[in-house]
């Protein structure tokens, strides 16, 4: 069983993209963390039965939680690349997207820390948006 736990999206671009992504890969699990800004979100991402969360403390601490981060991130840094990371070490597990548009910040992570923090080799150190990280990470889990 996986999980995905993303920022919610913030316009109907994002959204599109996002809905791609999970119709695609299909979580067992969806957590929507900081909330929602606008609740018709759950319903156009296509997963009604999301957990709205306001931090990461909420969720559970018995499922290791991986978080997506780029090597040179901001706030949180990519520790171990996904070429290295194996993807299926853990049976069950979240995988945490940060946001596009706004830092994932301290706050938003509470206290929880994630048991391990990956990130996707690019040929830049640009960011990614993380729909995209999210589809390269949960096809990378599908091929083993």
């Amino acid at each position: 069983m996986f999980s995905v736990c993303l920022c919610p999206p913030s316009s109907e671009h994002d959204i599109n993209h996002w809905s791609y992504v999970l119709a695609h890969f299909k979580p067992d699990k969806v957590y929507l963390l900081g909330g929602l800004e606008r609740p018709e979100f759950k319903r156009y991402l296509g997963v009604r039965d999301a957990v709205e969360i306001q931090t990461a403390d909420e969720l559970p601490t018995d499922i290791p939680l991986v978080l997506f981060a780029p090597l040179q991130g901001r706030v949180f840094k990519g520790e171990v690349s996904l070429s290295r990371f194996k993807t299926t070490s853990f049976e069950d597990v979240i995988y945490l997207f940060g946001a596009d548009h706004k830092i994932l910040d301290e706050d938003l992570m509470g206290s929880r820390k994630p048991d391990i923090s990956v990130y996707i080799e690019t040929d830049s150190n640009d960011e990614m948006y993380s729909f995209v990280a999210a589809a390269i990470a949960l096809n990378a889990r599908r091929n083993g």
